[in-house]
């Protein structure tokens, strides 16, 4: 029992010993500063989740309860005020994108589990997605001015690219069958694949240009036509090793600058070219990981500044700007609040940011949405 007990303890002991070691000497990355943060939140909810931003600053997003099924769609205001829209909807719905007219995209279920893609305004109501074709239509994408990119197949070979306008109106773009639609811009410009290889289509020219040379998913384009989204190779019946990309009519395909042992995928772009998105490692890594998240709660514990603040699954939240790969949970001040940044996923014109975060707050499982808002320097206009 004795020689027990002196070994357990001799474990313990080494055990501790190491994880001080690498506590003090794992690297620490220095901040810089270049964020205000403000928490999403609405009373009486426990999750919140940031899906859009517009230029005017209104956050769209979602919101539920804990273990209740349903959802929630809410806009935050700049001044933090929070209202619940689409409360004419039959059904849960979900907000995915929101324009700078007010117009938002979203998808519902209703009770016979259907699901319908919309558009809501607060002037208009719901408005759903159809087609004038026959088939099944699919949006995926809308712009400021509230237009809808999209596909519809008419029959069970055939795909056509289509784009609804502010009214509903459906216009089918002369492309070559097959056409798949995936994003568009502020110009009415059309972005997707076809047999052809990649198309910029619309409203009075199309373009064709070589398919890229490895499978990818791009999926937001701005008003220069810089379109973002992640490559990754098919390894049997699987996609791995995913890699945030960027193409352009002019350059080409590229990948973005990585982080070491990560997955990254670019989420969204703005006119002045700075990219968002995540990066997450593989599943295969997450013991590295968990060794990391003990590192860091020592860290706290001996209050040593700054610290590692990473997710439970070891996410993080991206900028990609000038070529560089930003940690933003090393772009805002240090608070305890915020345990980890895990998501961008969208980013509008005036560089304002919004995402999904682990905050001291949160229960597990749940999420917290965030908005950065950069942090005018002296000169700025």
């Amino acid at each position: 029992m004795g020689r027990k007990f002196l070994l357990y303890t001799v474990c313990l002991f080494s055990f501790l010993l190491i994880l001080l070691i690498f506590t003090l000497t794992w690297p620490v990355e220095k901040r810089d500063v270049r964020y205000t943060i403000r928490k999403l939140s609405v009373p009486y909810f426990d999750s919140t989740s940031a899906s859009s931003i517009n230029d005017h600053g209104q956050v769209l997003g979602n919101v539920r309860w804990a273990g209740v099924s349903g959802n929630r769609v809410y806009i935050w205001e700049p001044g933090g005020t929070a209202r619940e829209i689409m409360l004419d909807v039959k059904g849960r719905p979900w907000g995915k994108k929101i324009g700078d007219r007010g117009h938002v995209f979203g998808e519902v279920n209703d009770a016979t589990g259907t699901s319908y893609q919309i558009v809501w305004s607060a002037t208009d109501g719901m408005r759903k997605i159809t087609s004038r074709i026959g088939g099944k239509c699919e949006g995926e994408d809308m712009n400021d001015l509230g237009q809808v990119a999209g596909s519809c197949r008419p029959s069970n070979t055939t795909r056509t690219t289509v784009v609804w306008s502010i009214t509903g109106e459906m216009e089918v773009l002369d492309l070559a069958p097959g056409s798949f639609a995936q994003a568009i811009n502020n110009h009415g410009r059309v972005f997707g694949w076809n047999l052809k290889g990649l198309f910029i289509s619309g409203p009075d020219e199309t373009n064709y240009y070589e398919d890229l040379k490895e499978p990818s998913l791009l999926t937001d384009m701005n008003d220069q036509e810089l379109v973002v989204g992640v490559s990754f190779d098919i390894v049997g019946n699987e996609c791995k090793n995913f890699r945030a990309s960027i193409w352009s009519p002019t350059d080409g395909y590229r990948v973005l600058a990585q982080l070491e042992g990560f997955q990254t995928h670019a989420r969204a772009i703005n006119n002045a070219g700075q990219i968002v998105g995540t990066a997450a490692p593989p599943e295969d890594s997450r013991p590295h990981w968990l060794l990391k998240f003990l590192i860091d709660q020592s860290r706290e514990l001996t209050n040593q500044d700054p610290v590692y603040r990473f997710g439970w699954q070891g996410s993080r939240a991206i900028l990609w700007e000038d070529g560089n790969l930003n940690d933003l949970n090393f772009l805002i001040a240090e608070d305890p609040g915020w345990m980890s940044l895990c998501e961008a996923r969208d980013i509008n014109n005036k560089g304002q940011i919004v995402g999904i975060a682990i905050h001291r707050d949160t229960q597990v499982g749940n999420m917290t949405g965030f908005v950065l808002t950069p942090i005018e320097k002296d000169g700025d206009p």
